[in-house]
């Protein structure tokens, strides 16, 4: 059977589905993607909440870049 795992993050909710078999957790991501991790140890909701943070994170990351090609064009045009 398959869970949901959810984390709210600056106003938006994003959620992640899993599933456990033979001690191997499959997490299927927002965009589609998944991951197949070995617990061991660890507890499914605790892992999948991880790999869904990291995953938010990822999002953040690229949108705080800067637009390089509008980066270029500001540069270029303040040497003129």
């Amino acid at each position: 059977m398959n869970k949901n795992v959810s984390i709210a993050h600056h106003g938006k909710v994003f959620t992640a589905e899993y599933e456990v078999a033979n001690d191997v957790l499959t997490i299927c991501l927002p965009d589609g993607s998944s991951k197949k991790i070995q617990l061991g140890d660890h507890k499914p909701e605790s892992e999948a909440k991880v790999h869904l943070r990291t995953y938010i994170k990822k999002i953040d990351n690229k949108a705080n870049q800067p637009d390089l090609f509008l980066t270029r064009c500001i540069h270029k045009n303040s040497q003129v």
